[in-house]
């Protein structure tokens, strides 16, 4: 059986709700609270922007690290 040369144009993978859903959602939160932090200052105002960009990072690593994990296949393989 041939073995199917992998390129980054075959095993490249876009995903529609990670690209067009996920990471605006999360880009948005981040600068919704920061714009509420900067109206209406609160003692909670800060916390609540350091939990919106530590779920966009979440979010960024997570792909992140799959795609790490898959390159690491491949080059098993």
């Amino acid at each position: 059986m041939a073995e199917r040369v992998q390129t980054l144009k075959t095993h490249a993978r876009f995903l529609p709700a990670y690209h067009f859903f996920v990471v605006p959602v999360l880009l948005a939160n981040l600068l919704n609270t920061i714009r509420y932090l900067w109206l209406m200052p609160a003692p909670g105002a800060v916390f609540q922007v350091i939990v919106a960009a530590a779920l966009l990072t979440l979010g960024l690593l997570a792909r992140t690290q799959t795609l790490t994990v898959q390159d690491r296949v491949i080059r098993l393989e």
